[in-house]
């Protein structure tokens, strides 16, 4: 009977050995597999930061893109605007250019005309041709004015098309 006990004894103690065994693998398969977790978390949330950081990168990006795009935008209006100025200047000059032809075409005929006439004649046509040389020279300065602003237009343009 004592032998029976004994044996039972080991018998017991050897299986408490492979369950605690057992349970050791376990508790190791347990820890190892909170590790990896763990690692596996920690990957995650570094992931998620740079997926977060590629996202506030790309809301810059297109930002910038959006703010270039404006700034373009404005610049070919503002060169369109110029080239509009430039365009109307230059008409603006040559039709003074005209009247002050016309005009100084005019005061020679005139001169022509009265030439013949009494020396009081004379006198008020001088007069008016003065008076028309005055005009043609303000309609000169206007019309230089005019071609000064022009190429200050153009430069204006040109360096809003570099921009």
């Amino acid at each position: 009977r004592d032998c029976q006990k004994f044996a039972l004894a080991a018998l017991a103690e050897k299986a408490l050995a492979a369950v605690r065994s057992e349970c050791a693998m376990e508790r190791q398969k347990a820890e190892s597999a909170a590790a990896t977790a763990n690692e596996l978390e920690r990957r995650v949330a570094e992931l998620d930061a740079r997926v977060r950081e590629m996202d506030a990168r790309a809301r810059n990006a297109e930002t910038r893109a959006s703010a270039e795009a404006d700034a373009r935008r404005l610049a070919e209006e503002a060169a369109r605007t110029a080239e509009s100025s430039r365009k109307e200047c230059e008409s603006r000059a040559r039709e003074e250019a005209a009247r002050a032809s016309l005009a100084l075409q005019h005061a020679r005929s005139e001169f022509k005309m009265t030439e013949a006439g009494a020396s009081s004649r004379e006198a008020s046509l001088r007069e008016a041709i003065d008076a028309e040389r005055k005009r043609a020279e303000a309609a000169a300065d206007n019309s230089q004015r005019l071609e000064r602003e022009l190429a200050s237009a153009r430069s204006d343009s040109t360096a809003l098309r570099a921009a």
